[in-house]
């Protein structure tokens, strides 16, 4: 009987240290998992607050196309040689 206790014992201490290495690994990737979740978390926040600070130009620029009509596009190809700003303009869309 002691020969069995013995022998389960090994059987056992065996496995308690596969079972350490594994809980050693597992708090290395949660460590990891946490920096790269605070990195996210920062990330994010910088980009809500720069589309936070686009939405309210994207409305007020969706507001200017509703004034545009047929003949102020007319006007701009009457132009012969436009000034450099409309150029650029045109060229961005």
């Amino acid at each position: 009987m002691k020969v069995e206790a013995n022998e389960k014992a090994t059987v056992v201490g065996a496995e308690k240290e596969i079972v350490d290495v594994k809980a050693a690994q597992a708090d290395l990737d949660a460590a990891e998992a946490n920096k790269i979740k605070d990195e996210v978390e920062t990330l994010l926040s910088s980009v809500q607050a720069d589309l936070d600070n686009a939405l309210p130009l994207v409305e007020k620029a969706k507001a200017a196309l509703q004034n545009l009509k047929k003949e102020d596009f007319q006007t701009l190809k009457v132009l012969g040689s436009p000034p450099l700003e409309i150029k650029e303009t045109f060229q961005a869309v």
